[in-house]
C-alpha cells in the first residue's frame, strides 16, 4: 500500500515535469485506446503522422523521467 501510494506520487511527478502537449496528448491516448491516433489527431487538428510522432516522443521523454526517479526499466513500457 505504501509502495504503491509512492508509486503514483513519482509518476505524478514525471508526469508533471513533462510540457502541456506531451500531457495533452499522453492523456488522449488513455481517454481513446491503443487504436486511436484518428481520434486524437482529430481532437488536436492535427494529422495521424504528427500525433503518432508527438506520442512516440511524449512517451520517450516520460519514460526516460521515469527512469530518472529510479523507476526499473522493467517496469516501463517501452512501445504502444
Amino acid at each position: 500500500e505504501v509502495m504503491a501510494a509512492e508509486f503514483v506520487a513519482q509518476f505524478e511527478r514525471a508526469l508533471d515535469s513533462l510540457r502541456d502537449e506531451d500531457r495533452e496528448i499522453l492523456s488522449l491516448r488513455l481517454k481513446h485506446g491503443p487504436n486511436s491516433h484518428q481520434e486524437i489527431a482529430r481532437e488536436l487538428g492535427r494529422g495521424v503522422g504528427a500525433c503518432r510522432v508527438l506520442l512516440h516522443r511524449a512517451r520517450k521523454r516520460l519514460a526516460r523521467k521515469l527512469l530518472e526517479l529510479g523507476f526499473p526499466s522493467s517496469e516501463i513500457p517501452h512501445n504502444d
